[in-house]
């Protein structure tokens, strides 16, 4: 049996024709690509199951490999009922090695029929010692971070705002806990589904709008009101939002492409 259902992974059926799959790889590859929200090994099994299905040599060889079979009518182009249920995700585990249909097809297609990237600096990071290390133990260290900068704002808020500091919204929010719990659990919510890579783009913006007005707002605001300890105490904190913030940014990252299948250069 073949590794993967190509015919799935362009949300096509078996006796689909020639037409209905070159219509289903531009809607496949669209929605796949990683600038578009997709990542880099669902748009590379894309670009395999066209390279596969497209050549009819190849998908021959694909079709006994399955044990699927085609009736002569469709084979020969008469068109197969309409598609339903398109979009619906499609899961693969990574690691397997490339099919020998694939390989195949792909000699007989040319250049501009597909599109194909080699794998960037973080897909080859990823599967070094310290790639693993980091993906495996990231997300564990990235809580510990929001945790103790979550006990910074209940039970030290001088660390992040001097004692002799005037009326201002951050001490408005400091002191009212309430207000402050739902704040950070809303946040906390929003983090974890940037963590699984649904909001990465809007919570990195916000890291950094964060990160400027951390480092340019609070020396303008509190350095000359903040005392020496006050002001240790905030450059520690600044550094853990830092690295907290990075990780955020990164961890997301260095996850999707582990999930790039190996061998497809």
């Amino acid at each position: 049996m073949a590794d993967v259902d190509y015919y799935e992974i362009l949300d096509v059926r078996p006796t689909a024709t020639a037409a209905e799959i070159k219509a289903a790889y531009h809607r496949a590859v669209r929605a796949a690509h990683p600038d578009a929200g997709g990542t880099a090994g669902m748009f590379r099994l894309v670009n395999d199951a066209y390279r596969t299905l497209s050549d009819p040599r190849a998908r021959a060889a694909y079709d006994a490999e399955m044990g699927t079979s085609r009736p002569d009518d469709v084979a020969h182009g008469a068109a197969a009922p309409p598609e339903s249920d398109w979009g619906e995700e499609v899961r693969w585990e990574a690691g397997g090695p490339e099919p020998h249909h694939a390989r195949q097809a792909a000699e007989t297609l040319r250049e501009e029929d597909f599109l194909d990237y080699g794998p960037s600096w973080s897909e080859r990071w990823v599967e070094t010692p310290a790639g693993k290390v980091a993906t495996r133990w990231g997300g564990w260290a990235t809580a510990a971070l929001f945790g103790a900068l979550a006990a910074v704002l209940f039970l030290a808020p001088d660390w992040i705002r001097p004692e002799a500091a005037g009326s201002d919204v951050l001490g408005w929010l400091l002191d009212h806990s309430l207000v402050l719990w739902i704040v950070v659990i809303i946040y906390a919510i929003l983090a974890v589904y940037a963590f699984l890579g649904l909001l990465w783009t809007p919570m990195t913006v916000f890291h950094l709008s964060v990160l400027v007005v951390v480092v340019v707002g609070w020396p303008l605001a509190y350095w000359s009101l903040a005392e020496t300890r006050e002001r240790l105490a905030f450059v520690g904190v600044a550094i853990v939002w830092i690295v907290y913030a990075a990780a955020m940014a990164a961890i997301p990252v260095w996850q999707g492409a582990r999930l790039r299948p190996d061998g497809l250069t």
